[in-house]
């Protein structure tokens, strides 16, 4: 972040795609003193790294000394830029995170994976107990096959949601993986800061995720009890039609 002289005043911090596009605009000059962490003194911003030049300039690269202007105090000095390395400590704690990260998230595939498959089972069991059913249906309604079948499509449509819902905390961890990638590669702030915002983003979905998954086993419970109360309602009328053997004393 580069600080700049303008008319007289001291103005920023900005960025260095901030200082090319006022030089491009004409906004500041090359001659313009500018300041940035590390400087001894205030120097021309044609002397700032990384600036591009407009055409026909031809700045002074003379730094100016006993300037009237100060170096800004505060936040840009004791605040590292983007682009500053983080320790090595710090890096390798986080790359010996990553494979169990890692682990995690193809873990977190093969579950989904299951349950996608389980969900799809349940759902065609459940459509067959339902075909049954409507082809035996007799004066006092569905029956067991029908409770079954409906029991099992609910608990279907459950696993499938479920399933979906999981597949966002995988794909957190898979980008937290590769934040941690980048991070062991370039050791800069900006990497360190994207890597925590992953990981931030993973434990607030898990966290709603947790409550989500929550309530939809305490649904599947009321589901149970209230299809196991009908099927034994079923079976206690089929037991008391003709043809059907009824318990002795």
């Amino acid at each position: 972040m580069i600080y700049v002289v303008i008319n007289g005043t001291q103005q920023g911090p900005f960025s260095i795609e901030q200082i090319n596009a006022m030089l491009a605009s004409r906004q500041i000059r090359p001659a313009d003193l500018s300041w940035w962490e590390g400087c001894a003194n205030w120097v021309p911003i044609a002397t700032a790294p990384d600036v591009v030049l407009p055409a026909a300039s031809a700045p002074s690269p003379q730094s100016v000394p006993g300037s009237v202007y100060a170096p800004p105090a505060g936040s840009i000095i004791n605040t590292p830029s983007k682009s500053a390395e983080v320790s090595h400590g710090t890096v390798e704690a986080l790359r010996q995170t990553r494979p169990w990260v890692l682990f995690l998230a193809i873990l977190g595939l093969v579950v989904t994976g299951l349950m996608l498959l389980g969900g799809l089972v349940m759902l065609a069991g459940g459509a067959v107990a339902a075909t049954q059913a409507a082809s035996s249906m007799g004066p006092s309604g569905p029956g067991a096959a029908g409770f079954m079948g409906g029991f099992m499509a609910v608990m279907a449509v459950m696993y499938l949601v479920m399933a979906v819902l999981y597949l966002f905390p995988i794909i957190k961890l898979f980008k937290y993986a590769g934040a941690i990638a980048r991070l062991s590669r370039s050791g800069a702030v900006r990497d360190l800061e994207d890597a925590l915002q992953q990981q931030k983003s993973f434990w607030k979905f898990l966290g709603i995720m947790v409550l989500v998954i929550f309530t939809l086993y305490i649904l599947a419970i009321i589901a149970f009890v209230v299809f196991g109360a009908g099927a034994a309602g079923a079976f206690s009328g089929m037991s008391g039609r003709p043809g059907f053997p009824t318990p002795t004393p």
